[in-house]
């Protein structure tokens, strides 16, 4: 015994339109809402940053300045990654940090990474490598909004 086309007929278009409604929901374009962009902090504004010192070979001496200011003054630097969170302002502009390390004679040349986290701006990382013992780098930082 065979069943009513009619019926066939009606129960197919039906599981057409049970699939049709959720896929013409997914596919539809929808009003989108833009993330908010982190703005830069005027000057003279400080915001908390964290800041990453990460080494191959443990150096000598390490200093990360700002304007001449020291930003490791408390800092354990005979252990990697060092990291220390301080409040610093960051112009429109960027900020410039020196670092300056050395290391025992007859270490290899090796790199010095340097991650500079602001609190609510992207976070970003830069590598410096040593030529010989020495290592003396403006490295430079800017935060587009």
């Amino acid at each position: 015994m065979r069943g009513s086309p009619p019926l066939q007929l009606a129960l197919l278009l039906l599981s057409f339109i049970g699939l049709a409604i959720p896929l013409v929901q997914l596919t539809s374009a929808r009003e989108t809402v833009a993330a908010p962009v982190a703005t830069i902090a005027v000057e003279g504004k400080a915001l908390p940053v964290t800041l990453r010192l990460r080494f191959a070979h443990q150096p000598t001496k390490l200093i990360l300045e700002l304007n001449g200011q020291p930003l490791l003054a408390d800092a354990d630097v005979t252990q990697s990654p060092i990291e220390v969170t301080t409040n610093l302002s960051i112009p429109k502009d960027g900020i410039d940090l020196q670092l300056k390390a050395e290391w025992p004679t007859g270490t290899p040349d090796t790199a010095v990474t340097l991650d500079v986290e602001p609190d609510g701006l992207d976070s970003q990382s830069q590598t410096r490598w040593s030529v010989g013992p020495h290592l003396e780098e403006i490295i430079p930082f800017l935060w587009k909004p």
